[in-house]
């Protein structure tokens, strides 16, 4: 009968071990899927700064190429021609000009016809139509003095 007794009490004791493994384990996911929840739009929003602050250079940047060659670059490589020395956020032009390109989506046949829709933001970003750079480039593309050649 003793051995008996003792039986239950052992299979009680391999239950315990295990019940606290699946407890460890569902916290450890419950954690990790809240830093996901958090971590993730805070990659999300520090991603769009950049592509925000990227897309007011390049606007600043054709404005620019505009103002100093009365016409409107045909590439990336035109646009090299301006801005050299100048930074926007931690990068500097032409240098970063891969940081550019990587967040900003700029068509130059479109930019002939309509500068604005010509530039647009490769992933997350803020809204930029209130920005500097941009408000400037569309100022240029409105204008009745710039038509389309």
């Amino acid at each position: 009968m003793n051995h008996e007794a003792i039986e239950p009490a052992e299979k009680k004791r391999r239950k315990t071990p295990s019940a606290i493994i699946w407890f460890t384990w569902a916290c450890a996911v419950w954690i990790v899927g809240d830093l996901a929840a958090v971590a993730l739009p805070a990659y999300q929003a520090a991603q769009a700064v950049r592509t925000l602050r990227a897309i007011d250079f390049a606007c600043s940047l054709l404005a620019d190429y505009h103002d100093t060659k009365a016409a409107w670059p045909k590439s990336w490589e035109d646009l090299r021609q301006v801005g050299g020395g100048r930074s926007w956020g931690e990068n500097t032009w032409p240098d970063d000009e891969g940081e550019v390109r990587n967040r900003v989506k700029i068509d130059f046949d479109k930019l002939l016809h309509n500068a604005v829709e010509a530039v647009t933001p490769i992933g997350y970003c803020y809204d930029y139509q209130d920005r500097p750079g941009y408000l400037r480039l569309k100022s240029l593309s409105e204008s009745p003095s710039i038509a389309p050649k």
